[in-house]
This record gives C-alpha cells, sequence and structure tokens, in this order.
C-alpha cells in the first residue's frame, strides 16, 4: 500500500500535508464536489492519489471508491463505469438486489435518443429523395417515420426524468448511511467524448447530498478534450469552470 511515511512509504515531495487539507474539506460540511487534484503528466497524481486515499481509510468514516476512467472508456458509457463500482461497495444481499433494481431503469433510458434523432434525420433525406419519382405514397411514409420517432423520442425524454430521478432517490438512500467519495484518474487520457460525458454524467447525474467526486487529472488536456467535442470557438476553461467546485 502506498502511504506517506511508516513502514513503505514515502513523502520526498512533502504533500501529506496537502492530503490531509483535502481530507479534512471532503469531510466538512462544505459543497466542494467535485474536487479537481490538477497537474500535468508526470507530476505523481496517481501516487498521491492512492496515499491520500489510504490515509483517509484509516479514519473509517466514508465509502471510497476508486476508478481508473482510462481502462474504463472502452465500455463508452461512464454511467455504467460508475454505478458498477457503487453496487460493488454494496454486502451482498437484499440491499445490493432493491438498489440494482431500482438503477436498471435510469440505465435504459439515460442511453442517449441522438440515435433516434439521426434514424429521423436520414429518413426524411432519403425520403426527399425519392420523392421526385414516387411522390405522395413514399412521402407519406418518410412523415409517418418521422412522427412515430419524434413520439419516441418525447416518451424517452419524460422516462429519462422519472429514471435519473428514481436513481437519484436511490443513491441518496446508500449515501445517507455511508458517504461516498469516488475518485475518477485518468480522466485526461481518454477519449475527449468519454471524458466530456463523464463531466456531465457527473453534474446532471450524481449531484446527490453526500455523493462526492474528486478528479484527478491534467484540467489542460481536459480543456483540449472540450474544444474537441465542442469546437475551437467555445471557451474551455470557462465549461470547466461549470463543473468544477475546488481546485
Amino acid at each position: 500500500a502506498k502511504t506517506f511515511g511508516g513502514q513503505g512509504g514515502r513523502d520526498e515531495f512533502q504533500r501529506k500535508s496537502i492530503a490531509e487539507k483535502a481530507i479534512k474539506l471532503l469531510k466538512s460540511d462544505i459543497d466542494i464536489s467535485p474536487m479537481v487534484i490538477d497537474g500535468s503528466w508526470g507530476t505523481g497524481k496517481t501516487e498521491f492519489c492512492h496515499k491520500l486515499i489510504n490515509l483517509m481509510k484509516e479514519g473509517s468514516t466514508h465509502n471510497i471508491i476508486y476508478i481508473d476512467a482510462f481502462k474504463a472508456d472502452h465500455v463508452d458509457e461512464p454511467l455504467m463505469t460508475v454505478l458498477a463500482e457503487i453496487i460493488k461497495i454494496l454486502p451482498e444481499g437484499p440491499r445490493r438486489k432493491a438498489f440494482i433494481n431500482r438503477v436498471l431503469p435510469a440505465v435504459r433510458y439515460t442511453i442517449k435518443t441522438v440515435a433516434k434523432a439521426g434514424v429521423s434525420h436520414i429518413l426524411r433525406q432519403d425520403f426527399a429523395d425519392l420523392a421526385n419519382d414516387f411522390d405522395e405514397v413514399i412521402q407519406k411514409a418518410a412523415d409517418d417515420s418521422i412522427d412515430k420517432t419524434a413520439e419516441l423520442i418525447l416518451k424517452d425524454h419524460v422516462e429519462t426524468e422519472k429514471s435519473l430521478q428514481t436513481l437519484q432517490t436511490a443513491l441518496t438512500a446508500i449515501a445517507s448511511q455511508d458517504p461516498i467519495i469516488i475518485f475518477i484518474d485518468e480522466l485526461d487520457r481518454c477519449r475527449p467524448n468519454f471524458a466530456v460525458d463523464m463531466l456531465e454524467i457527473i453534474k446532471h447525474t450524481f449531484d446527490v447530498e453526500g455523493v462526492s467526486f474528486v478528479l484527478v487529472t491534467n484540467t489542460q488536456q481536459l480543456r483540449a478534450s472540450i474544444n474537441h467535442c465542442y469546437g475551437q470557438a467555445v471557451d474551455a476553461q470557462r465549461y470547466l469552470d461549470k463543473f468544477i467546485k475546488f481546485r
């Protein structure tokens, strides 16, 4: 185990005091989530993170989860990544089963409906091209398909809102007994889409009482990921500031 000093430990960069202050903040009633441990590549962020976690575990006051985002980004669904780790901290039994049953609808309905919107667009284009030849019959088929797609998207939006509330209620119930701190490491090494999706999932899905996040990352690279996803015209730092409360 990596520790600050003591048997098998070392603290050559004198960072234990920083870790202690971070832990004091994380245990306080101050809302500092998400917190960012920021540094360029090669500055020892991951080692510091593990030492901080081990130091915090000595108090046994929180459930602590560590996620290597780089190892998870092939899954392509940050919500699943985080939920799977939360489920692991629940002991086998009725409590775990009840939580899984409550969050399954959220997993189903938070899968983005962009694909359906894309199908609608393709249908419109394809049928518009053919309409010159087949006229009213084909055009009616296109309109019917687009109407059905729009109806599905609207229905999914309503279900997503309901499922999100259910998920947040379930998370709050768990965290009220044992507060959860989730450390997400290596976000700066992930594919831009996965990194940005993770930020947005944390902000919009996991913003519940008793659940805190610590991002261990290079924010310069995160800004590059934001620009990759949304274009150079976006002020990446301003966008990032919407998601980060303490650095």
